[in-house]
């Protein structure tokens, strides 16, 4: 059995709860990610040095995961905000942002 693969528990409202390890850590990958291109906006900095392979990863990786889902109602996708278009041309750091809600216009 890969690693990944395996079930891991994580405790919430006093209940535990069997995961995915791959899909756990999948989502703080992007978690990180997001809010990492979040304080890049903010600060007026640049989103390049994102490492390209991981940022490709996890937008294919969601791209997917939401695939047949309408996100454009929040209560449907729960924690995810409702996609934002990116512009033509966009990098794969700000589709990813933009795939998760992020206004890629936005400057500080």
């Amino acid at each position: 059995m890969d690693d990944l693969d395996r079930t891991v528990y994580t405790h919430r409202d006093g209940r535990s709860h069997a995961r995915n390890l791959a899909g756990l850590l999948s989502r703080r990958i992007a978690d990180l990610l997001v809010h990492n291109w979040d304080l890049a906006k903010a600060l007026g900095r640049s989103t390049a040095d994102f490492d390209p392979e991981l940022v490709a990863w996890t937008l294919e990786h969601y791209q997917s995961r939401f695939a047949g889902y309408e996100r454009t109602d929040p209560k449907i996708i729960g924690s995810v905000a409702v996609q934002r278009p990116a512009p033509a041309g966009a990098g794969d750091a700000d589709r990813l942002a933009a795939f998760m809600g992020r206004d890629v216009n936005f400057t500080a």
